[in-house]
């Protein structure tokens, strides 16, 4: 029998430890063979890599992205 196992992953905003806390202590009550297949993604670094891209385009979006969604003074 193959092994089907899947991907999980969580996206979110750098400043947000507390669900970073929340997905990495729910890491640790899987079994092991499953926590290596669990991922956290950093918008912050996506959208800063978008906002280095050549393409006109995609730069302006993230660019905008950030600056509306990412760019938050606490």
């Amino acid at each position: 029998m193959e092994n089907k196992t899947g991907e999980v992953y969580f996206v979110f905003p750098e400043f947000r430890d507390d669900l970073k806390k929340k997905v990495e202590d729910a890491k640790k009550a899987l079994k092991d063979e499953y926590q290596n297949h669990v991922y956290i993604l950093i918008i912050d670094e996506i959208v800063e890599k978008f906002k280095n891209s050549k393409d006109e385009d995609l730069k302006n979006h993230y660019t905008e992205f950030y600056e509306k969604y990412l760019n938050i003074e606490f």
